[in-house]
């Protein structure tokens, strides 16, 4: 008996110097390219994993100044190279009048008679601290500012924003704030586009969404998921028996009421749907298609409750969503993908986006992705840019219409020699997918950038109230708030610049 407390002793004693001593030990790495390429699956050969470096004394170590990072220079050169310092404004006798960033004039060079450039050197008008979203539409179309021009008839039709992400923004914790201060400048109403039955649905606080009797399909269930059945947000829903959904608006500010309400599907056989809206109820008979079908009921008083039911048994057909819409002003559709990097999106069959686009048309399609890429010491993200351009493009097939907003990752932090900082990988994920925005001529919004100015995600998580959570990586509904002001400020910043320059521009053709 006595000898147990020295052997106690010991042990702990042997413990703590094995600690000790693995913090003088090289990191462990996995080489997870390697193995997905065993597997014959995509990958990136600078792909890794890298375990969590062992600090016993990482509380007590002295703080060191965050260590600089490798920055790809090439890509940071290209990127300086493309920036659109100014904007030039082309005329050509046909009155043909295009926007172009000053690295792309040479695409004009071809146009006959030789057009005049007219450098309009006026800057956007901002907030001190605002984070400015940078446009590389080249003409095409594909930037933020074909958004701005449909803002010119929010009064008569619905503006529509597809705003795609993983979990940062899941339970709607930072769009919806963004639809609310939105509709409070633009007008709108309702939360959108909302899934049958996902799995935040009891998390979100813009609308209470119930439902029963359906199952979830996604791409992570590979046993279940069909690939040709999903659409927008790579899920789809099929019935177990008399299925149901209901949405009641909340006290949430834009969510209190809303006018119309759409319900999407496939009907695989005849299906008889039964909606009540309020306090009216209809019976909609829907034929078998092989095409997105929806239907709309749109009610001359405003709406703060609808309720969509299965009349008969159905387990053949696929549901998607429905809708909880305005007349007029903002839609905003909170399109949220846990545990997905967003390239998923290029494998939703095109017809199906087409589909889609025919009874939801985007005005503006956001992609905000990032959290389940970035990692502390991976610093090469080519493969994921690659695959990233291909999901703009597939989206731009089916949204021709539609101007893309690239969002990079948000800050996310990791302890490095007793010190917070922000990982490395999460600075250079940015770097890419703002050469992702300058290669497909799109927008690009730094998010990493106006967390920083917030202190950085550490600090919003150790503010009081929190305005983020204890992982350093996901912020809560008070921070998505702060987040969601700083983007919308560098929107409307960009709009009144839009504004300015149109004005400039129908003097250009006065004279």
């Amino acid at each position: 008996m006595n000898k147990y407390p020295s052997r106690t002793f010991w042990l702990t004693l042997l413990i703590i110097v094995t600690l000790l001593v693995q913090y003088k030990l090289p990191t462990p790495t996995l080489e997870t390219g390697l193995i997905k390429k065993w597997l014959g699956m995509p990958y990136d050969q600078d792909e890794y994993f890298a375990m969590r470096k062992v600090d016993l004394l990482g509380d007590l170590r002295v703080e060191k100044e965050e260590p600089e990072d490798d920055i790809d220079s090439d890509l940071l050169a290209q990127l300086n190279t493309n920036n659109p310092k100014e904007v030039q404004v082309v005329v050509v006798e046909d009155s043909t009048i295009a926007s172009i960033d000053s690295a792309a004039s040479a695409v004009y060079d071809s146009l006959k008679p030789r057009p005049i450039h007219i450098v309009f050197n006026d800057t956007v008008h901002s907030q001190e601290g605002t984070i400015e979203i940078v446009d590389y539409d080249d003409g095409t179309g594909m930037g933020i500012e074909r958004f701005y021009a449909a803002l010119d008839h929010v009064k008569e039709r619905p503006v529509r924003i597809g705003f795609f992400g993983d979990s940062f923004i899941e339970g709607d914790i930072m769009t919806g704030w963004l639809r609310s201060m939105m509709q409070s400048e633009w007008g709108g109403k309702g939360v959108g586009y909302i899934e049958i039955a996902p799995e935040t649905a009891g998390f979100r606080t813009t609308v209470f969404h119930r439902h029963n009797g359906w199952s979830m399909h996604q791409w992570l269930n590979k046993r279940s998921f069909q690939k040709d059945k999903q659409s927008i947000s790579c899920h789809y829903f099929t019935a177990k028996g008399k299925a149901w959904v209901e949405g009641r608006c909340s006290k949430f500010k834009g969510a209190q009421e809303f006018d119309r309400t759409s319900f999407y599907f496939k009907a695989r056989q005849s299906d008889r749907i039964k909606l009540v809206a309020n306090d009216s109820t209809l019976y909609f008979d829907c034929p078998k298609s092989d095409t997105i079908q929806t239907l709309t009921y749109k009610s001359h008083v405003p709406l703060t409750k609808v309720h969509w039911e299965l009349e008969n048994k159905d387990t053949t057909s696929v549901f998607y969503g429905m809708a909880m819409d305005g007349n007029t002003g903002i839609i905003l559709d909170n399109i949220s993908m846990r545990g997905q990097s967003g390239t998923q999106l290029a494998g939703v069959p095109i017809e199906h986006l087409k589909s889609m686009h025919k009874v939801r048309k985007y005005d503006l399609i956001v992609l905000q992705f990032g959290l389940n890429v970035a990692s502390p010491n991976c610093t090469k993200f080519t493969k994921y840019q690659q695959d990233m351009e291909q999901v703009v493009r597939h989206l731009h097939e089916a949204y021709p219409e539609a101007g893309f907003l690239i969002i990079s990752v948000g800050d996310r932090r990791y302890k490095h020699d007793g010190r917070m900082v922000t990982m490395p990988g999460v600075k250079h994920l940015c770097l890419y997918q703002q050469s992702l925005a300058a290669q497909t001529k799109t927008s690009y919004w730094n998010m990493l950038n106006a967390m920083l100015q917030m202190g950085g995600i550490d600090s919003m998580a150790n503010a009081k109230p929190s305005l983020a959570n204890m992982d350093y990586t996901h912020i809560n509904f008070r921070g998505g708030k702060q987040v969601a002001t700083k983007l919308f400020e560098a929107i409307k910043a960009g709009k009144e610049h839009y504004d300015r320059k149109q004005a400039y521009i129908q003097e250009l053709k006065k004279e």
